[in-house]
């Protein structure tokens, strides 16, 4: 049974869809404005504070710390306005308990208090407050102190929801990644068993499978694409040709050698994808139209970046072996004047070389 287009769409969604599950979102609030748990046991303070922050926040009121502390749990506050002295629960239990909260522990909490004297005040902070606010207060004070609280906490949640969808990203990438380096694999093991079939109809079935494997990985390459998100690998020119060769050399049996000179892994990602793919699009083609007994890259930069890839096989290759020059040389490659050669330097040997102009980048760099 080939693997379809369907097949294709199915397994990015799943991988998507795991990856989307290791986003945690920040609470949802019915409405826009942020909110702000209010727990002062004074009915008239309670109300005038309320009143103040309704116009620009969704308020809720406690007049016990207990009842405050159910309320924060139940709301998750972007601001938590406590007194010191309440009933059932104080000011400062009530801070432990916030602390103590997986859910509330970031929680920013401003102190009303009555005290003070340095040393309650830096108790308090130590504590884990991080704003106090002497009675009696002026309004203009309280917004204030509201407002500034209240924008960090969202600009931290920004941030940390980014920091997380990155990393979500990144590990979604990864998958598709290695999703495409297991069907390519897979592809270039049929693609090499498809010369023994000796039943005709077998050989076709095989052949089916393996352009259906192929426009599975074309499919997963677009995705890729699509993200476009840098990761630490990504630069790392070396490890990741390497690993490309070995990969591709081992399914098939044959050897390889890689020779590397100057700063590769200075180059940017772009063209480090561009060249990867590229490579791995000529190394599929070599070895499904020849016996190819071992494949060589050698790559150096230094006023341009040359990379060669060469066939040794005691074969000749077949004349639809990687002769498509213009399929070798994406438009990442294109775009910057990228010239690619294919050379015959000895007998058995076949060379394709791209010799990319990175005059422009290192100009930027300086």
């Amino acid at each position: 049974m080939g693997i379809t287009h369907l097949d294709a769409a199915g397994a990015i969604a799943d991988i998507t869809a795991i990856s989307t599950a290791l986003l945690q979102r920040e609470p949802d609030h019915a409405d826009s404005k942020p909110v702000i748990v209010v727990i002062e046991d004074n009915v008239d303070l309670n109300a005038f504070v309320c009143q103040a922050l309704s116009p620009h926040y969704r308020v809720k009121a406690a007049f016990d710390g207990r009842s405050g502390l159910e309320l924060a749990r139940a709301h998750r506050p972007d601001l938590i306005v406590c007194d010191i002295m309440m009933p059932q629960l104080s000011g400062d239990e009530l801070l432990h308990q916030v602390r103590a909260d997986p859910t509330l522990a970031n929680t920013p909490v401003l102190i009303l208090t009555a005290r003070s004297d340095d040393q309650s005040r830096l108790a308090l902070l130590h504590a884990g407050a991080n704003e106090y606010l002497s009675k009696p207060f002026q309004l203009g004070e309280l917004r204030a102190r509201v407002d500034n609280l209240v924008n960090l906490r969202l600009a931290e949640a920004h941030a940390r929801t980014s920091r997380v969808a990155a990393e979500r990203e990144r590990i979604a990438l990864e998958l598709h990644r290695s999703l495409t380096q297991r069907l390519f694999l897979i592809s270039l093991q049929l693609s090499a068993v498809l010369p023994l079939a000796r039943v005709p109809a077998v050989a076709e079935r095989i052949g089916e499978s393996v352009r259906e494997l192929d426009a599975v990985i074309n499919d997963v390459r677009n995705t890729i694409n699509q993200l476009d998100i840098p990761t630490g690998d990504e630069t790392n020119f070396r490890l990741r040709m390497s690993d490309l060769l070995g990969e591709v050399t081992e399914a098939l049996d044959a050897r390889f050698q890689v020779f590397f000179t100057g700063p590769l892994d200075t180059i940017d990602r772009t063209i480090t994808s561009a060249l990867y793919d590229a490579v791995q699009q000529l190394v599929t083609a070599i070895l499904r139209h020849a016996i190819a007994d071992e494949i060589i890259l050698q790559a150096s930069y230094e006023t341009d970046l040359v990379v060669t890839v060469i066939e040794k096989s005691r074969t000749a290759p077949s004349p639809t072996a990687a002769t498509d020059l213009t399929a070798l040389l994406p438009q990442q490659l294109a775009a910057r004047g990228t010239r690619l050669d294919m050379t015959t330097p000895d007998t058995g040997e076949t060379a394709w070389t791209w010799t990319v102009p990175m005059a422009i980048t290192r100009r930027a760099d300086d």
